[in-house]
């Protein structure tokens, strides 16, 4: 069997390519993280274990992603740091043809618009991507009290897809600006493990103040603000991840797990 390979990329920072791995993808995909990034913080920011590189580690990387990818869904994240140099290897190496799908986060305005549609034109006509294995998330959108449709927010990005023709854009794709991400990350906590939680921290903290626990009242108020905020952000998460239309696969067996252990030294515990 192989797991779906799925590749994050852009060529500007701060639009939120680990969020989306981390966030949005990967608590529904599960399977390994990898991230080419020499400088800034990755999908290990929510607790989560990454595979880190940088873009002259690309054979090891390339090598390590084929091998994920028999026991599961593999997600690689592609910092600003290193796009450039990782796009080089693509398109020596041919490596581009191994992803099934890959996802270019979109920002507003005349900047974040141009930056995304100078990716997209660069994964399709120097990379070569197939344009079908693309996938635009429409992110930090400045949307979620309006029922304005998604096009007012990218006016230059759907004409450009419409006047191209390749890329397919999907207005029900979208996230806003959404805080629980930045709150995930400083407690360095996963998507998955908040939105499992079904502790009454209402009751935690009626506990600690009758023990007279400020600590413990504290943590039991940050977790019950951090359940709160993921169920209120999974109305939006959880569509935008059915817009996104990628098939996932199902994990590999005990037995070829353990085999691809023994035989490659992959680490997948």
């Amino acid at each position: 069997m192989s797991g779906k390979k799925i590749l994050i990329i852009h060529s500007f920072g701060g639009v939120g390519k680990s969020t989306i791995a981390g966030c949005l993808i990967h608590p529904r995909t599960g399977g390994e993280l990898l991230s080419v990034e020499s400088s800034n913080l990755d999908a290990s920011a929510y607790d989560l274990r990454v595979h880190r590189y940088n873009a002259a580690e690309y054979t090891e990387f390339y090598t390590d992603f084929r091998r994920y990818s028999a026991l599961g869904n593999v997600i690689a994240d592609i910092g600003a740091s290193n796009v450039e140099k990782f796009i080089d290897h693509l398109i020596k190496s041919g490596g581009h043809e191994q992803f099934d799908y890959v996802v270019v986060p979109a920002t507003q305005k005349v900047r974040g618009e141009t930056e995304t549609i100078t990716t997209l034109q660069t994964l399709l006509d120097v990379v070569g991507i197939a344009p079908a294995r693309i996938r635009v998330v429409f992110n930090k959108v400045d949307k979620a009290r309006t029922n304005a449709p998604i096009e007012q927010y990218f006016p230059r990005l759907f004409a450009f897809a419409g006047q191209d023709g390749r890329i397919q854009l999907n207005p029900n794709c979208w996230i806003p600006e959404l805080e629980v991400f930045s709150v995930l990350a400083s407690a360095t906590r996963s998507w998955s493990s908040v939105r499992s939680d079904h502790t009454d921290y209402d009751a935690k903290i009626n506990e600690a103040t009758i023990a007279q626990e400020t600590r413990a009242i504290e943590q039991a108020a940050n977790n019950a603000l951090m359940q709160t905020m993921v169920r209120q952000a999974s109305r939006y998460v959880d569509p935008a991840w059915d817009a996104l239309n990628i098939d996932i696969a199902e994990p590999a067996t005990e037995k070829l797990v353990e085999d691809l252990r023994r035989n490659h030294q992959v680490d997948c515990s």
